[in-house]
């Protein structure tokens, strides 16, 4: 890895910027891998890399502003000399994750906040022919915390519009002659995601 940081601040207003590139060659790298039967299996791959840049902005104001944007882009391949497999993808490795964060301060009581997640279609088998679908996810937190000393009450919307199902294309991520079908969209393992969810929680720290 190699990268720069770079912060400026003004009167109350900060500003952070990051950059990394990474180049990552290894051999028998351990990857989960989807068979035939659509069961996750760990497997060793053989010569691979990945290389990609990683970058990140945050800025806001101590009071009543907040601002994080985190995106990576990554590229993979696979050594292996089978023709079957030779320069694919690996899997699992999507090219593009972007998260975004933004938090409003009212009065040190009231705290609104955003997320928004991004992940690219990504391949789940060493061949790349079957491959997830991508995925962008909003969700949104209220806070209320009277005094410090007090418990917060939060309520939360996760996954905000409800988004289970996305238009992909039959066949894998990178397929341009097939059709669209309408696919779940999965998390990591390949298990449907949950729809919109509602949470109230309630903590305290206690502080001396």
């Amino acid at each position: 890895d190699i990268g720069i940081v770079t912060q400026k601040q003004y009167k109350n207003w900060h500003l952070q910027m990051e950059a990394t590139h990474f180049w990552n060659p290894s051999k028998n790298r351990i990857v989960f891998v989807q068979n035939s039967q659509r069961t996750l299996l760990a497997q060793n791959i053989g010569r691979t890399w990945a290389q990609g840049v990683e970058l990140a902005l945050t800025w806001g104001h101590h009071s009543y502003f907040l601002s994080q944007t985190n995106v990576t882009h990554t590229l993979s391949r696979n050594l292996h000399t089978d023709p079957l497999v030779a320069n694919k993808n690996l899997p699992r490795v999507p090219a593009i994750q972007f998260h975004h964060h933004t938090s409003l301060f009212l009065n040190d009581i009231i705290q609104v906040s955003h997320d928004w997640s991004y992940t690219s279609a990504n391949y789940w088998d060493e061949a790349n022919w079957y491959g997830s679908t991508p995925r962008s996810i909003h969700n949104a937190f209220v806070s209320l915390r009277t005094n410090p000393q007090h418990p917060t009450l939060e309520l939360s919307c996760l996954n905000i519009g409800d988004n289970i199902v996305e238009w992909a294309s039959r066949n894998g991520p990178q397929t341009e002659d097939d059709v669209n079908v309408e696919q779940s969209i999965s998390d990591f393992v390949g298990f449907p995601i949950a729809g919109r969810t509602w949470m109230l929680s309630l903590r305290w720290s206690p502080q001396t």
